[in-house]
């Protein structure tokens, strides 16, 4: 028996992450190759996810509603038949290999998802101040939107200002009153409501209308024109076609 392992794919050429929306299958069932395992819905396609062997669903890593980077394991699959595996290793070689896996997961922690470099962008976080929930502490979006929300962008922006300033009390004061204003009313919900989560497709058009409200100038101009005069050629006009008898 051998353990295989089953990644998150990569439902299109931009698509950087997806979300476990239902798994079909549970731990201890039976799947042939190519059988669905999971629906994944990411904001470009909803799409199954295919069993790529034949085996026995081992442990569902990642749960439902999760969103995982591409190329992330979200389950373990015990595959039938034998793999040539030498496990009489010593502790030397052991003690070797540690230490690629470390440098692994910090390499994991240094790769940024261009989702998740847009975001600490548009917002001035840190990544470095970040603890990445992601396998080996890779940053997923879904980290970034979590200090989003608890006004990580605000502190991140105040952070970098270490310097001394002689004269500081006023200047200080007013960082800490733009923090206070920007953070949002908490949203009470009444009897009736239906809270409808904000994933795939809805996420996407979201940050799209929010990144165009910050970026697109809104500004309307009017002007006063007074009219009258055109208004008086065309039912001149008007009389004149009537008596010719031409429809207009």
């Amino acid at each position: 028996m051998a353990i295989e392992k089953i990644t998150m794919p990569q439902l299109g050429e931009s698509v950087t992450e997806g979300t476990i929306s239902k798994w079909l299958v549970s731990v201890g069932d039976h799947v042939n190759k190519y059988d669905p395992l999971a629906e994944v819905m990411t904001d470009k396609v909803n799409a199954e996810v295919p069993s790529s062997f034949s085996g026995t669903i081992k442990e569902l890593i990642a749960g439902e509603d999760d969103t995982l980077p591409v190329g992330e394991v979200i389950c373990l699959i015990e595959v039938e038949g034998t793999v040539p595996q030498k496990e009489q290793k010593t502790s030397d070689k052991t003690v070797e290999e540690s230490a690629p896996k470390t440098a692994d997961s910090q390499s994991n922690k240094s790769r940024y998802s261009p989702a998740v470099m847009r975001l600490s962008q548009e917002h001035n976080i840190n990544l470095d101040t970040v603890a990445g929930t992601g396998a080996g502490g890779r940053i997923t979006r879904k980290d970034i939107l979590a200090v989003i929300e608890k006004g990580g962008a605000a502190e991140a922006k105040e952070t970098p200002a270490p310097t001394v300033q002689t004269e500081a009390p006023v200047a200080e004061s007013a960082p800490k009153a733009v923090s206070k204003a920007q953070q949002p009313a908490p949203v009470v919900s009444a009897a009736g409501d239906q809270e409808i989560p904000v994933t795939g497709v809805r996420k996407a058009i979201a940050a799209n209308m929010l990144r165009s409200k910050h970026e697109i100038p809104h500004a309307w101009t009017m002007v006063e024109v007074d009219v009258t005069n055109l208004v008086s050629y065309r039912d001149s006009l008007k009389t004149e076609f009537k008596q010719k008898k031409v429809l207009t």
